[in-house]
């Protein structure tokens, strides 16, 4: 996209009004919500997509964003 969509820059302006721990826990979340969607986008294509080097690189990457995800998780419930 050549554009940020709403949803993000209303993120970005809620975010831009917190601090600290009150920042930290809000960013956690978000991360951890965009994870979970990027994951769930990686294993439906993992699944669906037909040219081969697509595949491969979905398939290389996922374990990498699942990891990326669990880091965010355990992030996340320590704050």
């Amino acid at each position: 996209p050549d554009t940020v969509s709403n949803e993000k820059k209303e993120d970005a302006a809620d975010l831009a009004k917190k601090t600290g721990k009150d920042f930290d826990k809000a960013y956690m979340k978000m991360q951890v919500a965009d994870h979970e969607k990027t994951v769930d986008l990686f294993e439906k294509a993992s699944k669906n997509v037909k040219d081969s080097d697509v595949k491969s690189y979905v398939d290389n990457t996922l374990p990498k964003l699942k990891a990326h995800l669990e880091a965010a998780r355990t992030l996340n419930k320590s704050l």
